[in-house]
């Protein structure tokens, strides 16, 4: 039995190329504690499952940190789903991190294949976890729609994350090696971990990852992109919906004109 008094386990999940490795080394406080640096042929740096404990003089001392490969790697989708059984195996409480990039302002199916993979492989799959969304450049921050990311993350899940945290892209160090993460992403970090809530995973409940087949990841990204429409048009029919309305308030004369002056400089139009 795990004792209640342990330190959490944080475990990491993602793909390769949405930087896991320079995540640790932030959580870490360490440059270089956990190799990275960029991935050009969609290759994974991390191999093998590598652990990790949090030092003293840190927030989080005493924590342990499991990096685990990537299941999108094509050459080693195989290794990676054992060695990521072999993770959920370790007889912790674990704090449960996906870490994903978006494209293109949209959850990647192959990220959302990686939770299915993951979670489908525990037999109480409705386990809290959390989702670090990395490298998020400011424009796709500020019109994000946060409901609509956290959907389109639990396509197929049918488990909403407990904790969603968006990094924000630090430009001059995506070319660099071995590198940490500056203080504003560093202390939403910390905001994740704290607010994550750890849960006891029995080995005996864990059966084989099974790494996803690109027909189901295909099949993910149709239904994200069905999602994303839908909220396309939603929004449409939102905006036409307070352009009518603006326009009849507006051609009312008297109060209803003022109304209508007042909806113009609160929706900007």
């Amino acid at each position: 039995n795990v004792m209640e008094s342990e330190k959490p386990t944080i475990l990491l999940f993602g793909n390769p190329g949405v930087g896991k490795s320079t995540i640790i080394s932030t959580i870490l406080g360490t440059p270089g504690a956990a190799q990275s640096g960029p991935s050009f042929d969609g290759s994974g740096v991390t191999c093998k499952m590598n652990e990790y404990t949090v030092p003293s003089g840190n927030k989080f001392a005493g924590y342990r940190l499991v990096d685990v490969p990537g299941l999108n790697d094509a050459k080693k989708a195989k290794e990676a789903a054992a060695e990521i059984t072999k993770a959920l195996k370790l007889n912790k409480n674990y704090i449960v991190i996906f870490v994903m990039t978006l494209e293109a302002g949209r959850v990647r199916g192959q990220d959302s294949a990686t939770i299915n993979a993951v979670l489908g492989a525990v037999e109480e799959r409705k386990f809290p976890y959390s989702v670090c969304i990395n490298k998020v450049g400011a424009q796709v921050g500020a019109n994000s729609n946060k409901k609509l990311i956290e959907d389109c993350i639990k396509v197929g899940v049918h488990k909403t994350p407990h904790f969603v945290a968006m990094l924000k892209v630090e430009y001059e160090k995506m070319e660099s090696k071995n590198s940490v993460l500056g203080k504003d992403n560093k202390m939403i970090l910390d905001l994740m971990i704290e607010n994550s809530q750890p849960v006891f995973i029995p080995p005996s409940s864990v059966s084989n990852v099974v790494p996803p087949d690109p027909k189901a990841i295909s099949n993910l990204n149709s239904r994200i992109d069905e999602l994303v429409n839908e909220n396309k048009r939603m929004r449409e029919r939102h905006a036409h919906e307070m352009n009518d309305l603006r326009n009849s308030f507006s051609s009312s004369g008297g109060l209803f004109s003022m109304l209508g002056k007042a909806l113009d400089k609160v929706f900007g139009m």
